[in-house]
């Protein structure tokens, strides 16, 4: 078990059995009635719009940890609960395997000018909260709570629920906070949100998620509650922090209560495992987990390691007791450091169905006086310009004669966006090699790519193999 715990549900078939009671109508000659008060018994009402000027009573608490005061809100009608609110909300993964980032881009035309690309990109984000904090709070927590309560309950801790007054900020590279109305946002299930931007306030968003520290693609929720405007709640926007499974994992019981563990980066970015701590559960069934953890040591595990996509490492994780019964390993994979791949990310998150292809009307010129004949073998009959994007302009001897001041040639040369988004290329750079075949068949060409990004490109001597 990695991260969060997973739930099965497992259905049966059930047979239709004939109902033990008999249908009818009638007419009551003396109506019942039933009033809950809100006040009284706002249990009944939890997550049902009512009058806003009468809402559900909570008595406002605070409790310091690491150093920060969290709020938490307690039930009048059920003392023994107390909401909270998330600590921040981070982008998202998939749920299912491979745990791709839970984001999308589209590249598409701007409307008024088709010339120009768009781009489309939805990202989710969701909440997330420290659980060691919640343990610590109970203690303070249920002081508040009548002694008469406590004797047949626990404190219970539950999100805060608010379908109304929140308002999502976000703020971008190089931008001010800016209000996302349209925006899905929600403290329980996460947010949802499409950016419509430039090539370029992409690319610097793209960026932005790669950078460690402080994010520059960041955000911040805002909730009120009756006349209370609660304290922000940060989203921070980055690849290195996200919410969401790692691994894929396999277990195979062992002797003495030993699981064999196979670790798989499941993700598209290398994983570095600074280290590993790990416990045991015993199971009553495959599903249900029973009693407290067991302390448990790792053993064959070679700290720090560096998982790349698919790659896998096994362990094996060891009761510090003799332990009977079928046991199920946990992990606690908090110093996992992701390592996030700029190619992989952007492979990753790239919508192929919608394809936009912006170009460059290119013209490639030289001179006639490459081609002057020369009496030896050396002489050149052919320059071919090589365009990463397969086009190929060619000027020959025959073609390009003194009877011509320049040769030129015209070409629409497609741009790669992901050179733009990835590689960091200027919009509109485009990249070449030039190759030159001489009289006795040899053929020299550039050995690296070389970039251009005007309308025109000159091959002069400079520019020919071994010249440059």
């Amino acid at each position: 078990m990695v991260g969060s715990t997973s739930r099965v549900l497992i259905t049966r078939p059930v047979q239709a059995e004939k109902p033990p009671f008999l249908e009818a109508q009638t007419t009551l000659d003396n109506p019942l009635s039933f009033s809950f008060p809100p006040e009284l018994h706002g249990y009944i009402y939890r997550g049902v719009t009512i009058d806003p000027d009468k809402p559900f009573r909570l008595i406002r608490h605070q409790v310091a940890w690491k150093e920060r005061f969290h709020l938490y809100f307690q039930d009048e009608a059920r003392p023994q609960v107390f909401s909270y609110l998330p600590d921040n909300f981070k982008l998202a993964r998939d749920e299912t395997s491979p745990y791709y980032p839970w984001m999308k881009i589209q590249f598409r035309p701007a409307e008024n000018n088709p010339t120009d690309v768009m781009v489309q990109f939805d990202y989710f984000a969701l909440p997330t909260f420290d659980l060691e904090r919640l343990v610590a709070a109970t203690e303070a927590l249920q002081k508040q709570v009548p002694p008469n309560v406590l004797q047949t309950h626990k404190v219970e801790f539950e999100p805060l629920l608010v379908t109304g007054d929140i308002e999502f900020r976000l703020t971008l590279p190089g931008q001010g906070a800016q209000t996302r109305p349209n925006a899905l946002v929600s403290l329980t299930e996460g947010i949802q949100d499409t950016l419509t931007l430039s090539l370029l306030e992409f690319r610097a968003i793209f960026d932005a998620l790669f950078t460690s520290g402080s994010s520059l693609f960041q955000g911040s929720i805002h909730v009120k509650l009756g006349e209370e405007l609660l304290p922000p709640i940060p989203l921070d926007a980055r690849l290195d922090d996200m919410e969401g499974p790692l691994f894929d994992s396999q277990e195979e019981a062992g002797e003495a209560g030993t699981v064999a563990v196979t670790l798989t980066n499941a993700i598209e970015s290398p994983i570095r495992i600074n280290s590993l701590k790990a416990s045991l559960r015993r199971l009553d069934d495959l599903d249900t987990p029973a009693g407290a953890p067991i302390p448990a040591t790792i053993q064959a595990l070679a700290t720090p390691l560096e998982l790349a996509p698919g790659a896998s490492t096994l362990f094996g994780v060891i009761p510090n007791a003799p332990t009977a019964g079928e046991l199920d390993a946990e992990l606690d994979t908090s110093d996992v450091t992701v390592l996030p791949d700029r190619e992989a990310v952007y492979a990753a998150i790239l919508d192929p169905t919608v394809l936009v292809q912006p170009v460059v009307d290119l013209t490639i010129q030289t001179v006639p006086a490459l081609f002057q004949p020369v009496a030896n073998a050396a002489a050149i009959v052919a320059i071919e310009v090589l365009f990463d994007s397969g086009e190929i302009a060619q000027f020959t001897a025959d073609t390009c004669t003194a009877a011509q001041t320049l040769c030129k040639q015209s070409l629409a040369i497609p741009l790669s966006l992901r050179d733009f988004i990835v590689g960091g290329l200027n919009l509109g750079t485009y990249r070449y090699k030039v190759r030159v075949i001489r009289a006795d068949g040899t053929v020299q060409e550039g050995a690296e790519w070389q970039t251009g990004n005007q309308d025109r490109l000159f091959i002069s001597t400079a520019s020919l193999p071994g010249n440059s």
